[in-house]
């Protein structure tokens, strides 16, 4: 009869053996998973998610790749997980993804392998998810790696029912408060941005048509997606020439199912909280007669506006 040690031991090399074996299945090639996520990215329908293929893609790749023991990777493995997740950082608004470029990050580090590169990628990626406070720990870190200028943050005094917004405050805060779309009424959501020069012309346009700037007055909501960047500076200056269409940061885009691909300029027009109709793009020769049309099938017209305005 084998004795019981020996039948322990018996055991334990062969689950040794199979976690290896496991391994080695999850770790080799890697750089070629990060190929295939790319080429599901290249092959995106503009209209489609992006989320799902592309996570599909990620969870056959390296789902199985465990942020617990990535100091078992081969550098260029590390640096295929590490873009792999940046990738679905960027399309997604799944925290998961940020928890791994920050484990990628961390492991990079403590290889002494990180790059500047890496270190703007991470930025980029607190600040799409609103973690500030990391991101400014990051560039003290790195202060010889150019980062974003990121604005003072006033912290919320409040907890929020439905969707909210990062708003200017002032010159370099913003403030994180309720996104204000009534329930009741009619109301136009604008994903808009102003580094976009269609949402330039687009407010020029509507800005210099006075019946159309009238419908729009007083309810409207100027959004900007959740994405990488902040750009103080230049929503700073958009809010100063555009005060009746100041842009707000979405803080995050679950908030907006109805927006499933963030092109800008795209109307959203609402009445008692239900989407009624959407105008997408501005062309050369605009979209007013669009416009008109949108505002109507809310309950808003240029008689009831002129009315409004007495």
């Amino acid at each position: 009869m084998e004795p019981k040690g020996t039948a322990a031991c018996v055991w334990m090399a062969l689950l040794l053996a199979i976690s290896a074996d496991a391994w080695a299945q999850t770790s080799d090639g890697l750089e070629n998973g990060f190929d295939a996520i790319q080429q599901v990215e290249q092959g995106l329908a503009l209209d489609a998610d992006p989320g799902p293929p592309l996570e599909a893609a990620f969870d056959r790749h390296f789902g199985r790749v465990s942020t617990h023991a990535l100091d078992r990777l081969s550098d260029a493995d590390l640096g295929a997980f590490f873009s792999a997740s940046d990738t679905l950082v960027f399309y997604t608004s799944e925290h998961e993804y940020l928890d791994r470029v920050e484990a990628a990050f961390q492991e990079l580090q403590s290889r002494g392998r990180e790059t500047p590169f890496d270190v703007q990628t991470l930025f980029k990626d607190y600040v799409k998810f609103r973690e500030f406070e990391p991101a400014r720990r990051l560039a003290l870190l790195y202060p010889d790696v150019e980062l974003e200028e990121l604005p003072r943050t006033v912290e919320a005094a409040t907890e929020f029912e439905g969707p909210t917004v990062l708003e200017l405050v002032g010159n370099d805060e913003v403030s994180r408060v309720a996104a204000g779309v009534p329930k009741e009424g009619p109301y136009v959501v604008v994903a808009g941005h102003p580094l976009c020069h269609f949402s330039d012309n687009a407010v020029r346009a509507i800005r210099e048509d006075p019946e159309v700037a009238a419908l729009f007055k007083g309810r409207t909501l100027w959004l900007m997606p959740q994405d990488r960047y902040i750009n103080l500076e230049t929503v700073r200056d958009w809010n100063r020439e555009f005060p009746d269409y100041a842009m707000r940061w979405a803080y995050q885009t679950s908030d907006w199912p109805m927006i499933k691909r963030w092109a800008t300029p795209n109307f959203y027009f609402y009445r008692d909280g239900t989407l009624v109709e959407t105008v997408i793009g501005w062309p050369e020769e605009g979209q007013r007669d669009a416009l008109l049309a949108a505002f109507a099938k809310i309950g808003v017209v240029p008689e009831a506006a002129d009315q409004r305005s007495r």
